[in-house]
């Protein structure tokens, strides 16, 4: 669970960080709103396969490979189809395709990042590790 308020707290910041500067830089409120959509689209598939992950590793390692291939699947699957439905059906986002578009491969390499690390910090210790 702190795992996913990290996720959140982290995706919170950097939406602030970079769509409030992309604003004041002349993007004005269209920064905001497709920075702002485009991490809702790569945080929700990225908090489903955190859960997923988190689970996984008590798992065996079969288990553990299926998360890794399946949740990259799941993640891109998600964020690329919804983000090409917005482009094609909403208005705003119609005119705004290639600023979303950027934010989106923006925001999802951010938040692979950011879950691969929440992953790789809460793994187990080996259990035939030796301690220094």
């Amino acid at each position: 669970m702190r795992r996913l308020l990290y996720l959140f707290a982290g995706c919170a910041a950097f939406w602030l960080l970079t769509a409030l500067p992309a604003r004041w830089l002349g993007g004005g409120d269209a920064a905001v709103a497709c920075a702002g959509s485009a991490m809702l689209l790569c945080l929700v598939p990225a908090a489903l396969t955190l859960a997923w992950a988190s689970w996984a590793l008590k798992q065996d390692g079969q288990q553990q490979l299926l998360v890794v291939v399946g949740g990259a699947g799941v993640r891109m699957f998600f964020a690329l189809t919804a983000g090409l439905v917005l482009t094609q059906v909403v208005p705003f986002f119609q005119e705004q395709a290639v600023p979303f578009l950027l934010w989106l491969g923006a925001a999802y390499l951010f938040t692979l990042a950011l879950e691969v690390g929440l992953i790789l910090s809460g793994r187990p210790a080996p259990s035939g590790a030796q301690s220094k």
